[in-house]
């Protein structure tokens, strides 16, 4: 038997509005980028801009899904302003730090 995955149901994050901790809508959650080690989704993947144009990688953790999308705490201009990241084959070790840091959440391990 395979072990359960500790964010069950994380699947119906996606294509949902991610709303700042402001309430605005920021952009669709379009995939997620999984923690190396457990592989538990630890960072959504937004697209927004028009026709999608920009990703910006925002935290799984203290996010809610509510009726109208996904809340997360961070204020607009922190998301939009994140450290530009490339994600298209995951993220390294050294992006991960960097986000890590940026967003304010403890040592990942």
């Amino acid at each position: 038997m395979m072990p359960e995955r500790r964010l069950q149901g994380i699947e119906k994050y996606l294509g949902k509005t991610l709303i700042s901790g402001e309430g605005e809508k920021i952009g669709t959650i379009d995939r997620f980028i999984e923690q190396r080690l457990t592989g538990v989704p630890e960072w959504m993947v937004v697209q927004a801009g028009i026709l999608g144009t920009k990703d910006f990688v925002v935290p799984v953790a203290d996010s809610s899904l509510e009726e109208d999308g996904v809340h997360v705490p961070y204020p607009k201009e922190v998301i939009v302003e994140e450290p530009k990241i490339e994600v298209d084959d995951g993220i390294t070790p050294e992006a991960e730090t960097i986000l890590n840091s940026y967003f304010g959440l403890g040592a990942q391990e």
